[in-house]
């Protein structure tokens, strides 16, 4: 096991309504340098779009991970 923490910033996306504001957070990150990854949590009916705007953006593409509920959690953070 790696001797660095595993860190990421982390947002909700409760509903549609939620996703310009994680649209800018990714942005800003961006611009900031940060290098830990968007970690957005989605409920499943979302994660398609979410996945469309956060990844399709001119954004860190592979450093956005969408999680669906729980079990996305649980399976980002082998609990």
């Amino acid at each position: 096991m790696s001797s660095q923490p595993r860190r990421a910033y982390v947002t909700l996306v409760a509903n549609r309504e939620f996703l310009p504001g994680a649209h800018c957070l990714l942005r800003s990150l961006g611009m900031v340098g940060a290098t830990a990854p968007l970690v957005c949590l989605a409920p499943l009916e979302l994660k398609d779009e979410a996945e469309s705007v956060l990844c399709g953006a001119e954004s860190r593409g592979e450093r956005v991970q969408i999680l669906d509920g729980i079990e996305g959690i649980r399976r980002y953070t082998n609990v």
